[in-house]
């Protein structure tokens, strides 16, 4: 996590400051710490295409899009 926070704080601070409460920055040193306490179990995952990976997701997507373009095209 530590290494996590290290490479990626900027982001974390833009999206969590002013959100979180008690957001205590992405370059503190105690941010796993805190982290910990707010970590909880998830009792049940959900995945809404089991079968498919991300990279078969974003083809899938660029084929729609493709075919939509044609589709487009060729109705004007």
């Amino acid at each position: 996590m530590a290494d996590i926070f290290a490479n990626a704080a900027p982001w974390f601070d833009e999206m969590f400051e002013g959100v979180v409460e008690g957001w205590p920055g992405a370059t503190s040193p105690n941010i796993v710490d805190w982290l910990a306490t707010k970590i909880v179990e998830a009792d049940m995952w959900y995945a809404s295409n089991p079968t498919m990976t991300v990279e078969d997701t974003a083809k899938a997507q660029k084929v729609t899009q493709a075919f939509n373009a044609l589709l487009d095209t060729a109705s004007s």
